[in-house]
């Protein structure tokens, strides 16, 4: 005879309770991920205008090489997680963007801001993600732009395995991003990450994004770390660069 701690009431109902909790979590997800995406959309046209006064210097030096990278390697320029066109500020005369993102509802700003930088031509805006650049031929575009980007993928490796694909040889991957931090730092975005995780759209606060790029396969990379500054404490490690194929 089973013994009462084992009995069917004993262990169903509490059973039954956890496979409900993670199946409502399980169907909520992209619920809420619809509900957001909207406002994530309308929240970051605003915070890509603070966060360009922030680090404009900054962009202004990653991007310097660019004009002359276009020179020698002709085409496109594909950016990834392009956002609300927060760099198009930053790019060459008669340079010509591939918008890539997954939130469909990030080109209604995106068009709104290139209206002031008419030196950029937007080719073309295509809802995707950089781990599946499918629409992307191999080796077709310059350059690739990743700016506060890599933190939000769901794989690093594969949205590098991706950019290396789509980059002509010579071509050039341009980065910023923030990365995981040192001491109390590191602290603070394990006490933060939780919430942060949706407030930001999925954003890891403690990826070593560095690590992955030199990993990922490229026949040079030149990378520098900063601290960014007025930005929230555990998003300050910063690093900037690019890698190139």
């Amino acid at each position: 005879m089973m013994p009462a701690m084992w009995s069917s009431e004993t262990w169903f109902w509490p059973v039954i309770t956890v496979v409900v909790i993670f199946a409502a979590i399980k169907l909520a997800k992209p619920i809420v991920h619809t509900i957001t995406q909207p406002f994530f959309a309308f929240s970051m046209y605003f915070f890509a205008k603070l966060h360009n006064r922030m680090l404009g210097s900054k962009k202004t030096e990653l991007f310097e090489t660019m004009e002359k990278l276009l020179e020698k390697v002709e085409g496109d320029v594909l950016e990834i997680g392009a956002g609300t066109g927060a760099n198009f500020a930053f790019y060459p005369r008669d340079c010509s963007v591939l918008a890539l993102d997954p939130n469909r509802h990030m080109n209604y700003y995106l068009v709104h801001t290139k209206k002031y930088y008419p030196h950029v031509s937007l080719k073309e805006y295509i809802v995707g993600v950089a781990e599946d650049m499918k629409k992307i031929q191999d080796q077709s575009v310059s350059a690739v732009v990743s700016t506060l980007v890599l933190c939000s993928v769901e794989s690093v490796e594969q949205a590098l395995k991706e950019i290396i694909r789509v980059l002509k040889p010579g071509g050039r991957f341009y980065f910023m991003e923030h990365v995981k931090g040192k001491g109390f730092t590191l602290t603070l975005q394990k006490w933060n990450q939780p919430w942060w995780f949706y407030v930001a759209d999925g954003c890891r606060l403690m990826r070593d994004i560095e690590d992955s790029i030199r990993k990922a396969g490229f026949k040079s990379v030149k990378c520098q770390s900063f601290e960014a500054r007025n930005v929230g404490p555990f998003i300050k490690p910063h690093i900037m660069g690019y890698a190139e194929v």
